[in-house]
């Protein structure tokens, strides 16, 4: 049943990214693929350090570092290209 999901949320991702890309959007549109990445990437980090495995702790707080700054700088872009261009 996992590989299931996975295989479908891989194929929403590519199907996404497929679909950005064609549209021949400007750069800021691919800041939403880096949202959606770096949210998972702080998902992920978040998720191992209350499930422990045999991999030290500093990789799961590298991983959260970088959601974290991912997010900080996508999320900034799209509220300064889009949300306030909006209001």
């Amino acid at each position: 049943m996992k590989k299931i999901i996975y295989s479908l949320a891989a194929l929403v991702l590519v199907l996404v990214v497929l679909g950005i890309v064609s549209t021949g959007q400007r750069p800021e549109m691919y800041d939403f693929l880096g949202l959606v990445t770096f949210s998972f990437l702080l998902g992920v980090g978040i998720y191992m350090l209350k499930h422990p495995k045999k991999h030290p702790k500093w990789i799961w707080y590298t991983l959260m570092l970088i959601g974290i700054l991912g997010l900080i700088v996508d999320g900034g872009i799209i509220v300064q290209e889009f949300i306030l261009k909006w209001l």
